[in-house]
């Protein structure tokens, strides 16, 4: 898999950073045209290579050195590749190591995982992990690094076809080539990334940061800046350290286990209360929420009665999830001065966060009679995030059913519950003004999932809230100005809950990700952060865009309007 490369709008951020510019609108433009020489620098040299490589015949790594140098990111979508959980070091002959995969295999979908349990269990001592079983203080994900080729001296075209093996000395003197050049720009990238982030800006700085992992992701001092340690194979975060050392294993289906325990859990066995008994029994034993199985990720805690694996499902999703989401809302969730010093000294002083607790119900009727226990039902939910405030205590929870397969609406609630816990915020957010921004996360966020490619995406003009916001705007003519719609309240927005609303929510959010490269996308995290706080105006969209209310509707109008054909004769 390839890396996907970081948007432009990131060096669009710099400002007077690099070059002392006194004018914020000349500094972005001359800012962009250092980066697009940056860019063009590095593609002439890649395809310098690629053109070597034709001369020598090497077909498949003259088509792979210029693929390398493609953008895959379209420009309404986020994507994210996992990070490699081994070393992508090359050997002494040259050859890349392959990536590999860690976890057990569910024997349901592997036929051979009995016979190859003792092999899979090695992953205390190997350091291996899952990459879906959760990060500690990962920020965010880069990019998959595998070695572009499978045998070694074969090339793979994007078709899938296998060449026939090449002069091995020519192809490690490609790879060697193919991999200086990606070294140098993974240096370039760190050290503009210390600069961008040292001088303030640092979403510009964690941007380049995941650039530096695309061209190296063995790089030891990005790799530190994320949270990860390394082993003597492989890269692991403090929570699947501490896994690690207390002798758990990540399997895909049981989750965190103990290494010892995984042969007989493939058999059909469980461990409960002290003694080994069937999977039925195990059932039979959690049927209820209140002695549900837990499930522990990098960052959630999930309490089911559906099954254990639904569970382990569940949290897989969540954590995929979450590395996006801390990508993108970067600058919410933590301070310039934390980010300064993560990117300084490789680590800086955060206030612990507990695990984000989910419940899932194994059915819908159960969902509605609990929460209407606890008076926390809302009528025709079918996923709920609920908090409750005890002095400076708060307690909350991330409600579903594991019958009704909508993923959607758990990443909408779960992405209110990360905004709510990840930071201390003040009671009573949107009860004035600029409620809309809460909305607009959740719903942008309901828009992740897995792209074609593999990688993990959000955003998008084919996600159906944004389709709406489209429809609305551009069909139906009903777009609520920006400067009436930051007066919407939470409450009114409670008393109506208007599709309409939540539509212009998404497309308001899309605007600010994507419209010209970005060039909104740190004030989302911002107003966000004002808004949660209880710092927020009405005047706070203008005055962080720096545009008044005519051009950001004519803005968004502008945008939302594009490829107006895919959206013809749709109404409401």
């Amino acid at each position: 898999m390839r890396f996907s490369p970081i948007p432009v709008f990131l060096f669009c951020f710099v400002l007077s950073t690099l070059t002392g510019f006194t004018s914020a609108a000349e500094d972005s433009a001359r800012v962009y045209t250092v980066f697009k020489n940056l860019e063009a620098k590095y593609a002439d040299k890649l395809e310098e290579l690629a053109k070597w490589c034709d001369e020598k015949g090497l077909d498949g790594q003259a088509e792979t050195t210029r693929n390398w140098a493609k953008p895959v990111e379209p420009d309404d979508e986020i994507r994210v590749s996992p990070l490699p959980d081994q070393f992508q070091e090359w050997n002494q002959k040259g050859k890349a190591a392959p990536a590999k995969t860690s976890m057990a295999k569910d024997s349901k979908s592997d036929k051979s995982a009995k016979s190859g349990s003792k092999s899979k269990s090695k992953s205390k001592k190997d350091g291996k992990r899952s990459r879906s079983s959760g990060d500690d203080d990962d920020d965010a994900a880069g990019n998959d690094s595998s070695a572009p080729f499978g045998e070694w001296g074969t090339g793979i075209t994007d078709d899938g076809t296998v060449l026939p093996p090449k002069d091995p000395k020519l192809v490690a003197e490609w790879e060697n080539q193919f991999r200086m050049i990606r070294l140098n720009a993974s240096k370039d990238y760190l050290k503009l990334a210390k600069k961008a982030v040292s001088t303030g800006h640092v979403t510009f700085g964690f941007g380049l940061l995941m650039r530096t992992l695309r061209e190296d992701p063995d790089c030891e001092a990005a790799r530190k800046i994320l949270g990860y340690s390394k082993t003597k194979t492989g890269w692991v975060t403090d929570f699947e350290k501490m896994q690690m050392k207390m002798g758990n294993v990540w399997h895909e289906t049981y989750g965190w286990i103990p290494k010892k325990f995984v042969q007989k859990y493939e058999d059909g066995q469980r461990y409960l209360n002290g003694k080994w008994v069937t999977a039925e029994q195990d059932a039979e034993y959690h049927s209820t929420i209140e002695r549900g199985w837990v499930v522990l990720t990098g960052h959630f805690e999930i309490i089911t009665d559906a099954s254990l694996e639904a569970g382990v499902q569940t949290g897989k999703k969540l954590e995929q999830m979450y590395r996006v989401w801390k990508q993108l809302f970067l600058n919410y969730y933590a301070t310039e001065q934390q980010i300064r010093s993560l990117f300084e000294t490789g680590s800086a002083k955060f206030t612990p966060i507990p695990r984000h607790r989910v419940l899932l119900f194994k059915t819908s009727e159960e969902y509605v009679s609990y929460l209407t226990s606890k008076n926390m039902y809302t009528p025709g939910s079918a996923g709920v995030y609920v908090h409750r405030r005890s002095g400076k205590k708060r307690e909350g929870a991330a409600c579903f059913s594991a019958d009704s397969h909508d993923d959607h609406t758990m990443y909408h609630e779960v992405t209110h519950q990360l905004f709510e816990e990840s930071c201390e915020t003040a009671p009573g957010k949107g009860s004035k003004q600029n409620y809309w921004v809460v909305e607009a996360a959740s719903t942008f966020m309901e828009s992740f999932h897995e792209a074609e490619d593999g990688t993990l995406a959000v955003g998008g003009f084919n996600s159906s809230r944004m389709k709406g916001a489209r429809i609305y705007a551009v069909n139906m003519d009903q777009f609520i100005p920006f400067e009436e719609f930051v007066l919407v309240t939470g409450s009114k927005w409670s008393e109506k809950l208007r599709n309409d609303y939540y539509c212009e929510a998404c497309g308001m959010a899309n605007f600010l990700v994507f419209y010209d490269h970005g060039r909104y996308r740190d004030v989302f995290g911002r107003m966000l952060f004002d808004v949660y706080s209880g710092r927020d105006t009405k005047e706070s969209l203008t005055k962080l865009t720096g545009a008044d209310w005519e051009t950001l509707n004519r803005e968004y109008k502008e945008y939302i309007s594009q490829d107006a054909d895919a959206i013809k004769g749709y109404s409401f």
